[in-house]
């Protein structure tokens, strides 16, 4: 593994960057200028081959794209319809719907069962999609194991959630590809957590540059508050939190890209540290601004939030706690 970014793939972080600087929470970029942006820059499907429609990419350009949208709090649907989606077409040979989401042209979001553990079944009445966004269509997996792309309700705009849980409407097309085996189903697994380690480590380093900034700024007792060891210290660990999230979900893209036979663990270590320390950074950014980081015009909350969903889907810690026991304890027996 690599640890030093390439020339290119700073480019790449500097020129995502620049496209969410003007993004803030609950501000005017609407998420359908969000999503033209990114498919505009080639963003979407970041990683799927070019003959596929992607645009040829890494996996570990797609940790650091979605690291930087998810510290500009972009709206969940660009990390599941523009990242989870299209691997999960991408592993089921879906060429020609693959062009046009990795085009932009196409939103389609992903349904996964009650416990957010799996992909939803086209039949399950208790399937909910993660943020959708704009998208109108959901892929789900049929009695056979190939992909179906079903209906979605349209969003309740007044509701303050995130999931929708009325499940899946009718299917808007014969089942598409090819029937997804358990190998393949790991791989897009592993691609996913991955890239939702990536999300939470966004997350909590926005959250604590949030709560960085103002300690230098908050002045009690005649000085700035981050000059006092309770809070330069709670910074400090988060610092080295962060960091440790960050490296365990680059080694994880490098594990998945160079099909490591330990690549989904690789991808759940990144997902369980990533959550689990994030949550943690997120609330003391909350705390560190007082009083006001209890309001909602403190944007904090909106990190803890985009965390605490993050360590839900594919699994929570503790189920993933549990299958990376079940895999050392295999790794032993053989």
């Amino acid at each position: 593994m690599d640890t030093i970014l390439t020339d290119e793939q700073r480019m790449l972080r500097s020129m995502a960057e620049s496209l969410t600087a003007g993004i803030t929470p609950g501000g005017q970029t609407t998420e359908e200028s969000i999503w033209s942006q990114l498919a505009d820059a080639g963003l979407i499907g970041l990683s799927i081959p070019d003959v596929d429609g992607g645009s040829g990419g890494s996996l570990t350009d797609t940790v650091l794209v979605t690291e930087v949208l998810a510290a500009a709090s972009t709206p969940l649907d660009q990390l599941w319809s523009g990242v989870i989606a299209p691997a999960l077409l991408h592993e089921a040979g879906a060429g020609d719907i693959l062009h046009e989401v990795c085009s932009g042209a196409r939103r389609v979001a992903v349904a996964l069962d009650r416990g957010l553990t799996a992909l939803g079944r086209v039949d399950d009445e208790n399937a909910i999609v993660i943020n959708p966004g704009l998208a109108r269509e959901a892929l789900a997996l049929d009695e056979a194991g190939r992909l179906v792309i079903c209906a979605v309700a349209p969003r309740d705009d007044s509701a303050d959630d995130q999931l929708i849980s009325s499940g899946l409407g009718n299917a808007t097309e014969p089942p598409i590809g090819t029937p997804l085996d358990d190998s393949r189903l790991r791989s897009w697994e592993a691609i996913s957590l991955t890239a939702i380690a990536a999300d939470a480590v966004g997350a909590a380093a926005a959250a604590l540059a949030l709560a960085v900034d103002y300690a230098a700024n908050r002045v009690q007792f005649g000085a700035p508050i981050g000059s006092f060891q309770a809070i330069a210290h709670i910074c400090a660990d988060d610092h080295v939190s962060v960091e440790a999230s960050r490296a365990l979900a680059w080694y994880a893209a490098w594990a998945v890209a160079s099909d490591n036979d330990q690549s989904l663990q690789s991808a759940r270590t990144a997902k369980i540290h990533a959550t689990q320390t994030g949550r943690s950074v997120c609330e003391d950014a909350i705390q560190v601004h007082g009083g006001i980081g209890m309001t909602w015009e403190c944007p904090a909350h909106t990190h803890l939030r985009r965390m605490l969903i993050n360590s839900r889907c594919l699994g929570g810690n503790d189920l993933l706690l549990d299958r990376t026991a079940d895999n050392r304890l295999a790794l032993v027996d053989s």
